[in-house]
Formats: structure tokens, C-alpha cells, sequence
């Protein structure tokens, strides 16, 4: 997967701690995009990230984490890449939480199989914290069913 940049830290969840990737290429193009400089597909400011270097940046933070969150650009553009690297997250027991453009019914089961948590819809100005976002948030039950949930509920995921 062709990324600009990963860190640590909280994104929109209060109480996870995520390794967070950002990935690039995006065509969405969602007008106030926050992330303008990750829609290109190809830039020299991103790398790709293979299985033994993603996994050292799991391991750096395992301590810590409880999640890796797909940011972007929009990763679904490099599904296949996503697939492997998720496997790699749930494998550690790790959730993987992903922001896509594309609407929830549109991914692939395989997708909805490997992820925990799907922020879906294209960026229209409002995080998804604010009462007039357009972006939907699915959380998967334990049985393996996605169920809608409010953005208050995420703390509690």
C-alpha cells in the first residue's frame, strides 16, 4: 500500500489509542476536502508499506494500540493492499476501523468481513461528530452483523 504517513494517536475515537495509516490516491473529490494533498495517486512524498515493515510499526506501538485506523485518500483504492494488511491487524487482535468515501453497501463482503468499524460517505464539511455530517458509522456486533451507530457510541466500541 502506497502511504503518505502513520502515527499514534486518537482519531475521533476518545478512548483508543490507533496506529493510524494514511493513504494515498482518492478521486472522491469532495469539495473542503482537509486532505487535498493525500487525493493524488501518485506523489513523492509517500512510500509503500510491505508486510515486514508494517508489521515493525504494529510491534513499535503494540503497547499502546487497540486499532489501526485506514485514513486517507481513501484506501479502498488499494483494496487488495488493505485486505493483506488487515489480515495482519486481526491476526494481532487488533480492530481495524476504516474512513472510506465510498457508501457502506457498495463494499465487497470481504471488506465488511476484515473491519470492525466503516466510516462511510464523502467528506461534506462536517466531522462526524457534528449532528449534519452526511457520513455513517457501522459498528460490527458480535455475531458478525453491522448495526448503525451515533458518533457517541464510539467511545464505547
Amino acid at each position: 500500500m502506497f502511504i503518505k504517513k502513520i502515527s499514534t494517536g486518537f482519531i475521533d475515537f476518545d478512548e483508543h489509542i490507533s496506529m493510524n495509516a494514511y493513504a494515498i490516491g482518492c478521486s472522491h473529490g469532495c469539495p473542503g476536502c482537509h486532505a487535498e494533498s493525500l487525493q493524488e495517486f501518485t506523489t513523492d512524498q509517500s512510500f509503500f508499506i510491505d508486510d515486514n515493515h508494517f508489521i515493525n510499526e504494529l510491534d513499535n506501538r503494540n503497547f499502546a494500540i487497540d486499532s489501526v485506523v485506514w485514513l486517507g485518500g481513501d484506501v479502498m483504492y488499494q483494496i487488495d493492499r488493505y485486505l493483506d494488511l488487515a489480515t495482519i491487524v486481526n491476526s494481532r487482535d487488533l480492530k481495524n476501523v476504516l474512513f472510506t468515501g465510498f457508501l457502506f453497501e457498495d463494499l465487497s463482503e470481504k471488506v465488511k468481513e476484515m473491519t470492525y468499524i466503516i466510516i462511510d460517505g464523502k467528506w461534506n464539511g462536517y466531522p462526524i461528530s457534528d449532528v449534519r455530517t452526511n457520513q455513517r458509522i457501522f459498528r460490527k456486533s458480535k455475531n458478525g452483523i453491522y448495526i448503525s451507530i451515533p458518533f457517541k457510541e464510539l467511545k464505547n466500541s
